[in-house]
């Protein structure tokens, strides 16, 4: 959204562009998809927003009141990459605030803010924020890692320490125009952040590809082993 925005589109445009752009690419390679997607279609908005409400019911989520950097000139909160700073460990400029890609550490409070958009001094005010409690999980994680002999060794003793020392609850809701909507009267304007429904998009393709053919996608979904590919 941050990249639209710098080159004056709207997110649909920027997406539509993109995702026929990598189509071509893929296919100049004769590499060919079952089904070609994105985060962005109805069937995953609503499958999100499906599985947001059953964990909510469930008593997994909550909100909380959170301090963002606010843009008074452009009169909106700048989360994650629309703010851009000095990174607190390595002191690289230029960097941004939710990722420093000289030290590769994640900044607790970038140094010298800056809005990515029109470069000023941001301020600190209050929002309202959805958190997914993570650490209710930890005890089925915990035996699922145990149980599992597929992952390496190195990869899965780092993930149970991960565990050992406390999941962190996630925050999962973002104060930006383009996303899938927080289905709460209370959540207007608030989207889920990018890396909560990005993730669920591979189900949610994969029941479209299933249920277009007639088969039931989530019989067949819960009842697969399944594996992901994934590069980048």
């Amino acid at each position: 959204m941050l990249q639209s925005e710098k080159e004056g589109k709207s997110p649909e445009e920027y997406v539509e562009y993109w995702n026929k752009r990598d189509s071509e690419d893929f296919a100049a390679f004769d590499i060919d998809f079952d089904i070609f997607y994105k985060t962005s279609s109805k069937e995953n908005n609503e499958f999100v927003q499906d599985v947001f409400t059953k964990l909510n019911a469930a008593g997994h989520i909550y909100e909380s009141d959170v301090v963002q950097f606010y843009c008074n000139n452009d009169k909106k909160f700048l989360p994650d990459r629309y703010v851009k700073g000095i990174c607190p460990y390595c002191k690289a400029e230029d960097q941004y605030s939710d990722l420093c890609e000289k030290c590769g550490r994640v900044p607790e409070e970038i140094e010298n803010p800056k809005c990515s958009i029109c470069g000023q001094t941001p301020v600190k005010e209050k929002t309202k924020h959805y958190f997914y409690k993570l650490k209710n999980f930890s005890d089925q994680l915990s035996k699922w890692l145990e149980k599992n002999e597929n992952l390496q060794k190195d990869v899965k003793k780092y993930v149970q320490n991960w565990i050992k020392t406390g999941l962190v609850d996630w925050d999962i809701s973002r104060d930006i125009s383009w996303g899938v909507p927080i289905p709460l009267d209370d959540a207007k304007g608030k989207v889920f952040y990018g890396w909560f429904d990005n993730h669920l998009a591979y189900i949610s393709t994969a029941l479209k590809f299933l249920n277009d053919k007639g088969i039931n996608g989530k019989k067949f979904w819960n009842s697969a082993d399944i594996y992901h590919f994934i590069g980048k």
